[in-house]
């Protein structure tokens, strides 16, 4: 599975789960890890990893909740320092829909519905044209965490800055 999508200047892409870590590119190390908390099919919880299994990545994560009420609603359980910067915003303990739409557009609501009801990879890539910063562009990586193994519960945003 690979479909795409464009939104306010995002591109998304949507990939099955087990689609091999190095066809992720800067994700590769983060999948390979994601991958490592595995048990069998079973999707790893956000208690699986240790805080030491994310050096390469400190700053750069984003830990959501999924509110299960059918919304796609997220309420930010960790926003990275790195991301703070980057979006020049620090959204930990908010929920997307308490941001507004200059920030998240609805299509990001169906995007979280869709990692939620099929445990889907989903990358995307944009600028921050919202903010009038076209300069300052970022790559994403979200991937479905399980607190029983099958429901995904959360999900793990890894987030790297690229020049556009």
């Amino acid at each position: 599975m690979n479909e795409s999508e464009k939104s306010e200047g995002w591109t998304y892409e949507a990939f099955d789960r087990n689609t091999s870590p190095i066809d992720f590119g800067p994700f590769e190390s983060l999948v390979a890890l994601w991958r490592s908390k595995w048990m069998g099919d079973a999707l790893p919880a956000w208690r699986d990893f240790e805080f030491e299994d994310f050096v390469d990545w400190y700053g750069w994560l984003i830990v959501e909740d999924i509110i299960p009420d059918g919304t796609g609603d997220v309420r930010f359980r960790l926003w990275g320092t790195r991301v703070t910067d980057l979006f020049q915003r620090d959204l930990t303990g908010k929920c997307m829909s308490e941001v507004g739409n200059n920030v998240f557009d609805p299509e990001e609501f169906e995007w979280v519905n869709k990692i939620a009801d099929e445990g889907i990879i989903l990358r995307g890539a944009g600028t921050f044209a919202w903010e009038g910063r076209n300069h300052k562009a970022a790559l994403s990586l979200e991937l479905p965490l399980a607190d029983n193994g099958k429901t995904v519960t959360h999900i793990l945003c890894g987030i790297r800055e690229i020049m556009p």
